[in-house]
């Protein structure tokens, strides 16, 4: 795979991130934030007219995204058709085509660090190619997969409603399940890739377990099947594809 195509994937990646706990419309600092990440990440290719293009259309995205979430009430699905449009645009720009690569300079550097910190010359033995699949199986993980699970629960009207009065409890409890979420997708991740899927059941079942009680009222018995079944999946689907390119 394209090992610079698969670096800008992960920082567009890690920009995304400030959406993990946030259902709100973006604050203009988020977006900046965003931008920031983004424009660090493209500091490692190479400069020219195809960069400068890159990057003018790459904030134009993040701001006309930024202007269409404070004026809809889509949110996550917008978010899903953001990361949709930015992987079009950076599949053409690290095409065989236009071909953006790496600064020698700035690689450079890296590599010079290694002179100074025992840590970073055991960072540069690692197969980066193969490390860079697996963060960027994580980062879709982690994030990506959140966006789609909350917009399923959009979809079908699954959302947990939260009353007035305990309002801040369910939201901790609800950002905890997100937590939940992220450690079960991770683990799945990791046990997919060396091949235990047998550890899978168990998850789930020590899952279940915690739930029992809740599981008896039926709504949220559904609502957390749903959740856990697609997370799980997603989870599944992603360590999969990871796999086969590794």
């Amino acid at each position: 795979m394209n090992t610079p195509f698969v670096v800008a994937i992960i920082f567009l990646l890690i920009s995304r991130l400030i959406y993990l706990f946030n259902d709100d419309a973006q604050e203009l600092k988020e977006c900046l934030t965003m931008c920031f990440i983004q424009i660090v990440g493209l500091t490692l290719f190479r400069l020219g007219i195809n960069w400068f293009l890159l990057l003018m259309v790459w904030m134009g995205l993040n701001a006309l995204f930024f202007c269409w979430e404070n004026r809809s009430q889509r949110i996550n699905e917008l978010r899903l058709l953001s990361l949709a449009l930015n992987l079009i645009l950076l599949s053409l720009f690290f095409s065989d085509r236009i071909h953006l690569t790496f600064n020698d300079g700035v690689l450079a550097l890296l590599s010079g660090l290694k002179h100074y910190s025992q840590l970073w010359a055991f960072m540069q033995t690692i197969n980066a190619e193969n490390a860079g699949l697996i963060i960027l199986g994580l980062l879709f993980i982690i994030n990506e997969v959140n966006l789609m699970i909350r917009s399923t629960f959009s979809i079908f009207d699954l959302v947990p409603k939260m009353n007035t009065e305990a309002q801040q409890v369910d939201r901790q409890e609800y950002n905890a399940g997100r937590v939940i979420g992220i450690l079960e997708r991770i683990i799945i991740f990791i046990v997919v890739l060396y091949n235990q899927f047998s550890v899978i059941g168990f998850i789930l079942a020590a899952k279940g377990i915690t739930r029992f009680r809740e599981l008896e009222k039926r709504k949220f018995a559904e609502y957390v099947l749903i959740g856990t079944l697609l997370s799980s999946m997603l989870a599944l689907l992603s360590a999969l594809m990871v796999r086969a390119h590794l």
